[in-house]
């Protein structure tokens, strides 16, 4: 589901205008039967800020937003079977909303805190599951040797970080990359660092997700949620692009330059 938003209009938008956009891809079908007030409710947003919102999409109100996306619903419905089309610009164009709606996300002084963590000298321990997991995780550790970052393990069984988290006692560093926020092994490892005082980073989608909400350090990336025939085939791009700006600013802070 995607309204095909143009760069400019998502970087208009706020940080709370992309948590209901987040929502409205996420529930699109739930959506297209509500009325303003249960949107609002179940987003936390008043009626105004919602109709603010459809108003930066160029939408005279929330009706005509449920109209644009039935009018999408049944488009897909009707082309599900056809492997669609997409010009290179309008990939682009995706792309581009995505790593746009990210960059309006990011604070630089939630990044100095990480790494500050990053520069110590605790051990650090990174999360490889596999999947699309494991490629972005071995992405960050390829960019922590080239910044001469000491101390950085892998581990890439539940049960093995599960015996490595339990024999650490506050003094370490555990960072989570999750595609979904959900994912349950990810979430015993999460549960298990706090309980041991471990400091948690993690990067997670822009939602309200379990393992945002037990992680310390947590950077969100937005997406807009992309599916064919049943598939889930989401942009990680957004992940690559904060990773790309964390390894950024800690050349940065390692050469005095970061403020």
């Amino acid at each position: 589901m995607n309204l095909h938003l143009s760069n400019t209009v998502i970087q208009r938008l706020s940080a709370n205008e992309l948590t209901i956009l987040e929502y409205i891809y996420t529930h699109y079908e739930e959506v297209i039967h509500m009325n303003i007030r249960q949107l609002s409710g179940a987003v936390s947003f008043s009626s105004a800020t919602i109709l603010r919102f459809c108003k930066k999409l160029g939408l005279s109100g929330f009706s005509e937003l449920k109209f644009t996306l039935r009018s999408e619903m049944e488009s897909s419905i009707h082309n599900k079977k056809e492997i669609p089309s997409l010009s290179n610009q309008i990939i682009l164009d995706n792309i581009n909303a995505d790593i746009e709606g990210t960059a309006n996300l990011i604070k630089s002084d939630h990044f100095k805190e990480i790494i500050t963590l990053l520069d110590s000298d605790l051990p650090l321990y990174l999360w490889a599951p596999g999947g699309i997991t494991s490629v972005l995780t071995e992405y960050l550790e390829k960019l922590l040797f080239v910044c001469g970052r000491q101390k950085v393990y892998k581990f890439e069984s539940v049960r093995m970080g599960e015996h490595v988290l339990r024999s650490l006692k506050h003094n370490a560093i555990l960072f989570l990359i999750s595609t979904s926020g959900t994912y349950e092994p990810t979430i015993r490892l999460a549960r298990l660092a706090n309980i041991n005082q471990i400091y948690l980073i993690s990067i997670t989608p822009f939602n309200n997700n379990t393992i945002a909400q037990l992680t310390q350090y947590n950077l969100h990336f937005f997406t807009s949620q992309r599916e064919n025939e049943g598939a889930e085939i989401t942009s990680r791009l957004p992940i690559f692009y904060i990773l790309s700006i964390l390894i950024q600013y800690y050349i940065q802070y390692k050469e005095g330059n970061f403020e």
